[in-house]
């Protein structure tokens, strides 16, 4: 079996790119709004200060994921004989091997249609990534969805 090589689509990516950097802006905006327009620091404004901070951060952090995808050269996905090998969403899982797939069916993921793959240990994926933003929604794919594997 020859391997069937799928490229991914940037569209996406530069669209959710470009919404995230919105976002960005937005939140860093409000943080130095609050923290140069406070005459004296009361908790609430401590709060929204923190809280905007938070958001800056994970729209950062998702700017920079984004960006890593972008950037990214290597084909979206492949399938051959031993497995798939994903490299098609923001958080890439790597190679899945068909021994370690039970059950394979399609779902609706925010608005887009995905092939989602079970997996006999999902915690394995999740745990084989690196960053902490990435364990974190694939541990929510995996509760929500019941796999931490969705291909879109």
């Amino acid at each position: 079996m020859n391997d069937i090589v799928i490229k991914p689509k940037k569209r996406r990516k530069y669209f959710s790119f470009l919404i995230s950097l919105y976002f960005l802006y937005i939140f860093s905006k409000e943080v130095y709004y609050h923290i140069v327009n406070a005459h004296s620091f009361t908790l609430s404004i401590l709060i929204s200060v923190t809280v905007y901070f938070v958001l800056f951060v994970l729209c950062l952090s998702s700017v920079l994921l984004i960006l890593n995808r972008i950037l990214n050269k290597n084909p979206g996905l492949i399938i051959n004989k031993n497995g798939i090998i994903d490299n098609s969403g923001l958080v890439a899982v790597g190679e899945i091997n068909w021994s370690d797939v039970t059950e394979i069916n399609n779902s609706k993921i925010f608005f887009d249609d995905c092939i989602l793959l079970k997996v006999k240990n999902p915690q394995h994926f999740i745990s084989k990534q690196k960053g902490l933003l990435k364990k974190i929604l694939l541990t929510f794919e995996n509760r929500y969805y019941g796999s931490p594997i969705n291909i879109s």
